[in-house]
């Protein structure tokens, strides 16, 4: 996902995916006017892959759950979704609707800021998910976040 800087730990989540990742697109929050058939994500699911690659040096790289992150979204039929990153103890919520056309998956996040993101999604199976896109992370631990490429695979939760 690319997404602002200044809510690096949430853009992990879009995350993420979360489902979130892909392009930040500049449209607002509004949403789309029609939902493509999300069924197949309607669910809880759970991140098991959470890494971050660096785009000008692909040998910095970041495993975020092998650091403690843990990353979850729950996805309704109407497409309304809550994904929740958690860092250091600390959860940081996003609220929204998603879209899927092809393979590219948008979400229209409605809390905490309107923005708009897009992730190329896979699927891997009834209960597996890949989602892949941009994001800015710092891989060298130099408190300034890189432009990165984010692969998030998540597994769908028994009900």
């Amino acid at each position: 996902m690319t997404r602002n800087p200044r809510r690096l730990p949430l853009l992990l989540a879009t995350l993420a995916l979360v489902l979130a990742a892909g392009s930040a697109c500049g449209e607002d929050a509004a949403g789309p006017a029609g939902i493509d058939d999300i069924s197949f994500l309607v669910g809880d699911w759970v991140a098991d892959v959470l890494v971050a690659t660096g785009v000008e040096d692909p040998n910095l790289t970041r495993d975020l759950l092998a650091e403690g992150a843990q990353f979850g979204i729950n996805v309704q039929p109407s497409g309304a979704y809550t994904a929740t990153l958690t860092v250091a103890g600390t959860p940081f919520t996003e609220i929204g609707r998603l879209a899927l056309s092809g393979d590219q998956l948008t979400f229209y996040v409605e809390f905490p800021l309107p923005d708009t993101t897009q992730g190329t999604l896979t699927r891997i199976g009834d209960d597996r998910v890949r989602l892949l896109g941009e994001t800015s992370v710092d891989l060298d631990f130099d408190l300034v976040a890189e432009p990165a490429n984010l692969r998030t695979e998540l597994l769908r939760q028994a009900p």
